[in-house]
């Protein structure tokens, strides 16, 4: 690292030092102390600010500031033996060390020292399993440029003593950088199911599923239908909360036993808040036993609890308690700044983007210099910066010759990458050289693929394609016209007399789900208007009204179409994006009719039908059949058809969004919508023509720990095994024995329907079993107790209390 890098990282964490002060001091002449040592490393007066911190450390060896003081000075001086020694003497001499043993590594990431700050961040996750250094080891794989060795790192479990939430979030977080938005989801969900009581992992649920919160809901109620009652609530929950369906949210925590999350609690008090039950809210923030450690996510629930109240003294001790151990948070120096009105919260705000500006890696400009570093006598004409996850590229194109007279020019290619570890542009490919008459001298450099695996550059009249396939770039030259794909169907156009482009053949196109579509000119001059970008090519779906509403592929003349619907293709000299205009051509992709029949959302108990009918290219008539238990929910309607989408909106706001995805329609509905349904009951999920529907067994809704007690059941019951099936809808596994024999006890009904569809069985350990389940002929009993085969037990005498006059069949 250069001198002048070096200089601004301790500069920074020097300026740390004033925001930290009343943290760890009780007295003020410790605070005098350290103000004035933090003033000293600003004025680079390096020698007093060392001698003012060791006056601290005589007054209290326990202030960890005075030693991350000495040793940035230490550094400053290019002194990192001793900037070392003395956060040495600090960890063996204060209590809590975690803050110098992340110094050290950094110290040691200062001069380069990798291994040395990697075991040092092992070492901190193993003794403390402190949240910085799991970012901090992260951070140290990105430095180096090895991504594929952070992931298998984080991976293998043996690396982390059992910590395993902490590193399902450091997972979560990686696989979110480098853009695979499934795996972030995979590891979230599985930091909170190995610690339900994680709060910090909330953070990496909002980046995973920013903004698809029914999708967050859908998947709870998924796996409560697979019986995982503690991870599929903790998500209904959260998604819930964030669609404001406070409602709903409060319902179901007041419904569900055992929630000790605290990130849940506090929106759950917000929740209450918000619907106008403060009391409820009150009581449950007092019951929040917070300590240091809580999430800083959790806090700034709190601080907005004590806004709602208007209890803006509460707020601003929470808020200031934040802002001493995360005083990088930019929100909350404007909850200060709102709640007090002081101008010093801002000014420490606009100070403090201005510091974590300076901590920012900053990559060097391309510009001329950082270019002729790698290309002597080269002139820069153009480039265009491209991330691959944690990787940069940029492309350029290069000139060199007589300015003058551009025929006597070479232009080249490259593409370069850039070095973290050096700091430093390298190339990792460079074309030949050719005569820059043959470019035109333009350049533009366009888009990334959504796979991110190449990028596409475009030159006057010809297309370049770099493909990055380990570390190699190879290069074709293909007009656009020619880029059609093997398997798709080809459709011609041409440019007439008035200038206008118009469908050769017929503008209707009809083909099938999944089939490709490759416009084609249909002469020489279309083709030259066509590869040369004068004649631009859109699509999209019938609501556009506007180019600007229309995808613009500029690069390519092959779309494919993956989904059922009608959609237009422009083509046209306009490059005016506001304008009008009439489709070149109208491609139907699909039978809209195959759109009519029954769909089903699979379920035991929340099981859902969706019947379409009447359907035409624009619409669909729609009924939906719902149910939870025996809540229920009906709404029908008719919805709007715009390519693969379709949408239902009423007077009353309920919206319904349809995603027709061929063999299934996914289902999204707003709040409103919850009016037509009973408790419990809901519109959304996704629903399959075909649906494959999941057999359920008393193991997997949560009443026998064991197959084994499973099977034994169900060969004494016999074919009455699906009755109790259908009666566990609400499983209570607590139930209370009223008998003189050891027995589990395990009660359940269906919602809406107890006193009409209930069960219950009593087990030992040794596969004895006393159950009785309510049908429509009576309360139906089963034991394999000789003792019990001619009476009920005390417990199941009970239970039946609240029916007694129902008749009991033995069926031993």
């Amino acid at each position: 690292m250069g001198r002048s890098r070096l200089k601004k990282w301790i500069v920074v964490c020097s300026i740390l030092l004033l925001a930290a002060c009343r943290s760890v001091a009780s007295s003020e002449e410790i605070q005098d102390k350290l103000a004035l040592g933090a003033k000293y490393l600003l004025e680079e007066n390096y020698e007093e600010a060392i001698l003012a911190y060791e006056e601290l450390i005589k007054i209290d060896q326990n202030v960890t500031e005075a030693y991350k003081g000495i040793s940035r000075a230490y550094a400053l001086k290019g002194d990192f033996t001793q900037s070392e020694d003395i956060l040495h003497k600090g960890i063996e001499a204060v209590d809590q060390d975690h803050e110098l043993r992340n110094q050290l590594a950094e110290v040691f990431k200062v001069q380069e020292k990798y291994e040395e700050a990697k075991q040092v961040y092992i070492t901190l996750i193993e003794t403390d399993h402190d949240r910085s250094a799991y970012q901090g080891l992260a951070d140290l794989y990105v430095k180096q440029d090895d991504i594929e060795g952070l992931v298998s790192f984080f991976e293998d479990e043996e690396n982390f003593g059992g910590d395993h939430a902490a590193r399902y979030v450091t997972l979560a977080d990686i696989h979110m950088n480098v853009g695979d938005v499934e795996q972030a989801r995979k590891y979230s969900k599985q930091a909170l199911e190995f610690n339900p009581n994680n709060n910090e992992v909330f953070t990496s649920i909002d980046a995973a599923y920013g903004g698809m919160w029914w999708e967050l809901v859908s998947e709870g109620e998924s796996l409560l239908d697979r019986n995982d009652d503690q991870l599929g609530n903790l998500l209904r929950l959260y998604g819930l909360y964030k669609l404001e369906y406070f409602d709903e949210l409060i319902e179901i925590f007041e419904n569900v036993e055992g929630i000790e999350n605290k990130m849940v609690r506090s929106i759950t008090a917000l929740a209450y808040q918000y619907t106008d039950q403060p009391e409820k809210a009150k009581e449950m923030i007092e019951s929040l036993d917070l300590d240091e450690g809580d999430h800083l996510l959790l806090l700034n629930k709190l601080i907005a609890y004590y806004e709602a109240v208007e209890n803006v003294e509460k707020a601003i001790e929470i808020a200031e308690d934040v802002l001493l151990k995360k005083p990088h948070v930019y929100s909350v120096y404007l909850h200060l700044y709102g709640l007090t009105g002081d101008e010093l919260y801002y000014q420490q705000l606009v100070s403090r983007y201005q510091i974590d500006q300076l901590l920012l890696v900053e990559l060097p400009v391309i510009n001329q210099e950082s270019m002729s570093a790698i290309y002597p006598e080269w002139e820069l004409l153009e480039s265009h910066e491209i991330d691959f996850g944690y990787s940069t590229y940029a492309v350029v194109g290069l000139r060199k010759g007589n300015h003058e007279n551009p025929i006597e020019n070479s232009v080249k290619l490259a593409v370069v990458k850039y070095d973290y570890v050096g700091n430093r542009w390298v190339q990792e490919w460079g074309s030949n050289e050719f005569e820059s008459i043959y470019f035109n001298q333009e350049f533009l450099f366009v888009k990334e693929e959504e796979t991110k695996t190449h990028a596409v550059m475009k030159t006057n009249g010809d297309r370049f394609y770099f493909d990055f396939r380990y570390d190699q770039v190879t290069v074709t030259e293909t007009p656009r016209s020619s880029l059609t794909y093997s398997e798709a169907e080809e459709v011609f156009f041409k440019v007439n007399e008035t200038g206008e482009v118009v469908a050769a053949e017929g503008e209707v196109i009809r083909i099938e789900v999944g089939d490709s579509v490759a416009f084609v000119p249909a002469d020489q001059h279309t083709k030259t208007l066509f590869d040369n970008g004068t004649v631009q090519s859109f699509y999209g779906n019938t609501t556009a009204t506007s180019l600007s509403d229309l995808f613009h592929f500029k690069y390519i003349n092959t779309i494919r179409f993956p989904h059922a619907g009608i959609y237009y293709v422009v083509l046209d000299e306009s490059t005016d994006m506001a304008s009008a205009f009439e489709p070149t051509f109208i491609i139907e992709v699909g039978d809209q009719t195959n759109l009519e029949g029954e769909w089903t959302r699979p379920g035991e108990h929340t099981r859902g039908i969706l019947d379409i009918h009447q359907v035409d290219s624009e619409s669909f008539s729609f009924e939906f059949h719902v149910s939870n238990g025996a809540n229920v929910g009906y709404l029908d309607g008719i919805a709007q058809i715009n390519g693969d989408h379709a949408v239902y909106v009423d007077q009353e706001g309920c919206r319904i969004d349809f995603s027709l995805l061929g063999e299934s329609i996914d289902v999204e509905s707003s709040q409103e919508c919850l009016m037509y349904a009973g408790l419990g009951a809901y519109f959304f999920g996704e629903y399959f023509r075909n649906p494959v529907e999941a057999t359920t067994n008393l193991v997997e809704l949560g009443v026998f720990p064991s197959e084994e007690l499973d099977a034994l059941f169900m060969s004494l019951v016999g074919e009455d095994y699906q009755l109790y099936v259908e009666r566990m809808h609400l499983v209570y596994p607590d139930g209370e024995n009223l008998d003189n024999f050891n027995a589990t006890v395990v009660s359940g009904g269906v919602r809406g329907l107890f006193t009409l569809m209930e069960a219950i069985i009593m087990y030992d350990d040794e596969g004895q079993f006393w159950s009785a389940v309510l049908a429509e002929e009576g309360v139906i009993y089963h034991t394999n107790d000789l003792a019990y085969q001619g009476q009920l037990p005390e417990t199941i005498n009970e239970w039946r209390g609240r029916f007694s006059d129902a008749p009991v069949i033995h069926r031993n």
